[in-house]
């Protein structure tokens, strides 16, 4: 059987070729290997492969909604967040700026905008994202997590701790709490990272236990990190590992961050390096090799542990692959010695990342020369003879077509919309009902209170004052045909009637009529209909 091959699902292979980060941080899970036993996927393993597949979907219907219409601006947000959740972050971009285009004033895309940002290892500009999603009303617990990383990059650990704590009192995860637990590492804090991490050492989580070892390796405890990589990886991988996780303490902690996420080393040796590393990639098949020789008259064979040279030679190196070595800056004794040229293939069950060299104008000491080439080879290599088999690639059985699946969508978005038409509806019909009783009910108290009945009117005007005057003036004249009766005023147009009465039938009324015509007065009969209102004289 040959261990230099493995067989991993697509998912997982694109993610050997992303960060350092992804090996130590255990977003990925152990893939089956040919040589050995396979391992059944951990919890961390399920949950990316879960959120993995329903990105796959998402994106899947998104394209169907957009090959109806190419400027639906919430299938292009919806296709440009699964291209995220899949690491695809170019094509994320293209999506997202086509949204942007469309819809310059949405929150939501500036805030994905900002997450593509981030991820493309661009944390100012995706910061700058941020804000306008806040400013444009975005929810900005949707994008703590990310914003918190864009600036643990910058090395705002603060920060970006103050981002992660919130995102975690919101939705709790074991990623977002290692992403925390890793920030706390870069500013410092191991032991706090450490106790952050407890409950998922306890439940034997790989991620969290490499982890464990970048942690303590960048705060300059080499000897636990090497002893924890040693003891969970196979002694090919720990070689290859542990030469660039040594180096984590000399970096500053953007470089922290930037190697953590991304795998990135600076193009140099770290502003802070004082020793030196020589690293070789492995050869994607592997090949004895003779021990490398030195100029030192005493010989030192190839190990995965670090051998005591102040200022070594070259490694030996198999012919077919290429050697990058950088020059000690100062010739004072290192701190902890480089790491010899290791050769060995990938061990199975373990994931590889590939490290890729920034240009960082920090990053060389000021006396060295410049470098024809990044001291640290990638690791891209080490991985190059992954092969994915042909029945992984090729659709499940009960996989549901794009088309078939957009109709679906389609069908649940017309019943929704049929289901929304008729609650708005029925509650239309409610509201009329309700304001129909309320103006009956409103009828039938003025009916009650104001009910038909019959009065002589004797005089008009606009002045109720004045109606009130002219009302006791006639009474005082008349006082014994006044005597039971009250005064009212009704409207009538723009101005009022002056009443006397109310009398109980129309006979009643004309016999007062006549009384008050005999002592000279004049008026006429006046019927107020039920709830006409009628009130009294003050």
């Amino acid at each position: 059987m040959r261990q230099a091959k493995l067989t991993a699902k697509p998912a997982r292979t694109r993610r050997y070729v992303g960060a350092l980060a992804a090996l130590l941080l255990g977003t990925i899970g152990v893939p089956a290997a040919q040589a050995i036993q396979a391992t059944a996927p951990d919890a961390a393993t399920r949950a990316a492969m879960e959120k993995r597949t329903a990105a796959r979907t998402l994106l899947s219907s998104s394209l169907a909604r957009l090959a109806s219409n190419a400027n639906d601006t919430s299938a292009l947000l919806d296709a440009g967040r699964a291209s995220i959740a899949l690491e695809d972050y170019r094509a994320a971009l293209g999506f997202l700026v086509r949204a942007e285009q469309a819809n310059p004033r949405d929150g939501a895309v500036k805030a994905a905008l900002g997450s593509a940002m981030v991820h493309m290892e661009n944390p100012t500009r995706a910061l700058d994202y941020f804000g306008e999603a806040q400013l444009l009303g975005a929810q900005e617990r949707f994008f703590l997590a990310d914003r918190g990383l864009a600036r643990d990059l910058l090395g705002q650990q603060d920060a970006a701790q103050r981002d992660y704590q919130v995102a975690l009192t919101i939705t709790p995860n074991d990623e977002l709490t290692r992403r925390y637990a890793l920030s706390l590492g870069i500013s410092g804090q191991p032991d706090r990272a450490i106790q952050l991490l407890t409950p998922q050492l306890r439940a034997q989580d790989r991620g969290a236990w490499r982890l464990r070892a970048m942690i303590l390796a960048m705060n300059g405890r080499d000897q636990e990190a090497s002893d924890i990589v040693n003891a969970t990886m196979p002694a090919p991988m720990a070689a290859n590992i542990l030469p660039y996780l040594t180096q984590m303490d000399r970096l500053n902690p953007a470089q922290k961050a930037a190697a953590a996420h991304f795998g990135r080393f600076p193009s140099g040796q770290p502003a802070t390096t004082q020793r030196p590393v020589q690293v070789a990639a492995a050869a994607p098949k592997p090949a004895p090799t003779p021990a490398p020789r030195r100029s030192a008259p005493t010989p030192a064979p190839a190990a995965a542990k670090p051998i005591p040279q102040p200022t070594p030679p070259p490694a030996a190196i198999p012919p077919s692959r290429p050697r990058v070595e950088t020059p000690a800056p100062t010739p004072s004794p290192p701190a902890n010695p480089p790491a010899a040229a290791v050769k060995a293939p990938v061990g199975p069950g373990f994931s590889i990342a590939d490290i890729k060299p920034s240009a960082s104008p920090a990053a060389a000491p000021a006396a060295a020369p410049p470098a024809a080439a990044p001291p640290l080879a990638s690791l891209a290599d080490i991985v190059g003879s992954i092969e994915i088999p042909a029945e992984e690639l090729a659709p499940p059985d009960d996989a549901i077509g794009a088309d078939t699946l957009a109709k679906l969508l389609e069908d649940k978005r017309k019943a929704e919309a049929a289901e929304a038409a008729k609650r708005e509806k029925e509650a239309a019909a409610a509201k009329a009902k309700a304001e129909a009783d309320a103006k009956a009910k409103e009828e039938a108290a003025k009916k009650k209170a104001h009910p038909a009945r019959i009065w002589v009117q004797i005089a008009t005007g606009a002045n109720m004052k004045a109606l009130a005057f002219d009302y006791n003036r006639f009474a005082k004249r008349n006082a014994a045909l006044f005597k039971g009766k009250a005064g009212a005023t009704a409207e009538w147009g723009q101005t009022r009637r002056l009443l006397v009465g109310p009398f109980a039938n129309r006979k009643a009324a004309q016999d007062w009529l006549a009384d008050y015509k005999k002592a000279e007065g004049d008026g006429f009969l006046f019927d107020s209909e039920v709830g006409e209102i009628v009130e009294p004289i003050k």
